[in-house]
């Protein structure tokens, strides 16, 4: 384990030519970055994110109603096995080959699969709140 040790901290890997671990110690004076700061970044890695949850919930969604962002009444797809797994073991947006292959399996019309896939497409969209929450 040593031997592990020791070649994993040689001093060519990680410092540029001409330095090693002795020039790196700390003096007085001199102070270089330790290991333990970046136990610094954790909390406020947290902080930042119970800020955007705050800010979202409590700021940024009321303030999009009183700005009169109104949501789009989005049509869900009927449901159908066959279309669904295409959607998401192949492709969002299907040939028009596909499309007539996939109406046959299905007994639609191509327009009929074409919609489907318009409508379960818009599902993933994100909605116009969301956009504005954020919004840089």
């Amino acid at each position: 384990m040593a031997q592990l040790t020791q070649w994993l901290w040689r001093h060519e890997y990680w410092l540029p030519p001409g330095f090693t671990w002795e020039d790196m110690q700390e003096t007085e004076d001199v102070h270089y970055p330790q290991p333990h700061h970046l136990l610094f970044g954790l909390p406020i890695a947290l902080l930042m994110a119970a800020l955007r949850f705050f800010f979202e919930r409590k700021i940024a969604i009321p303030l999009s109603k009183k700005l009169g962002l109104q949501e789009k009444v989005r049509q869900k797809p009927p449901p159908n096995p066959i279309l669904e797994a295409f959607y998401t073991k192949w492709r969002k947006n299907p040939q028009k080959e596909e499309v007539s292959g996939l109406a046959k399996q299905c007994d639609l019309q191509p327009r009929q699969v074409e919609r489907w896939f318009r409508y379960r497409l818009n599902q993933n969209r994100p909605s116009v709140t969301k956009k504005f929450c954020e919004a840089r």
